[in-house]
């Protein structure tokens, strides 16, 4: 007729079923902290219809999936170790722990956790220019305390933070001004000395010019 069959199959007993994680049997009861993963629950028995004209019988399961959280990185300068460098030719910067900020934690699992990454790279090598760091993240990268389990997270592909490159500073040594008779001007030849301190492959001149201060 259209209408809905009412039945008074009263179900006792108690359901078992089947828990599979990856295709892996994980158990049979799922929590709040459930791991990341895919997972198929199946009945498979235990129940029992009340009224004699039903049977139950185990069905096709249902497939689900927890993905991994999440988590936000920030990265940090400190005074110890600041996002900045003296200009070296290279577009690397070294990077330690404490130059990174985690979040979006479940619960108290944040407690301990760190980035192990300590390469990162500037938009350019030159001091004028280079003024963003780049830092590449994988699965990796991630380490955490006791009891966690690092797959339920997942870290950024990678984390941009504003970031500079200092001059380098040079040294000039034993350079010195030629003795002359007096002609009235305060032009003076100077012979330049040895220039230490530039990054190795790199070769830079000197040009002098120098003034007594009177004539």
């Amino acid at each position: 007729t259209g209408g809905q069959l009412v039945t008074d199959a009263q179900l006792t007993g108690t359901a078992l079923y089947s828990l599979t994680r990856n295709g892996q049997l994980s158990g049979t009861e799922l929590g709040r902290l459930t791991d990341a993963g895919t997972y198929s629950v199946s009945y498979t028995g235990g129940l029992v219809a009340g009224n004699s004209s039903y049977q139950l019988a185990a069905g096709s399961g249902i497939t689900f999936t927890v993905q991994p959280r999440a988590l936000t990185v920030a990265l940090v300068g400190t005074l110890a170790n600041p996002l900045s460098k003296t200009y070296d030719a290279s577009r690397l910067f070294t990077l330690v722990a404490s130059n990174f900020t985690l979040g979006n934690f479940v619960d108290q699992h944040g407690a301990g956790a760190s980035i192990n990454q300590t390469q990162g790279m500037f938009n350019s090598k030159d001091v004028a220019q280079a003024n963003q760091l780049t830092v590449e993240l994988n699965a990796s990268n991630l380490v955490v305390g006791p009891g966690v389990n690092p797959d339920n997270y997942v870290l950024p592909s990678s984390v941009t933070a504003a970031a500079n490159i200092t001059p380098r500073a040079l040294m000039i040594s034993a350079s010195s001004v030629a003795a002359r008779q007096y002609d009235g001007t305060r032009v003076a030849t100077v012979t330049a000395g040895n220039l230490s301190g530039t990054v190795s492959g790199e070769t830079l001149g000197l040009v002098t010019s120098a003034l007594f201060d009177t004539a």
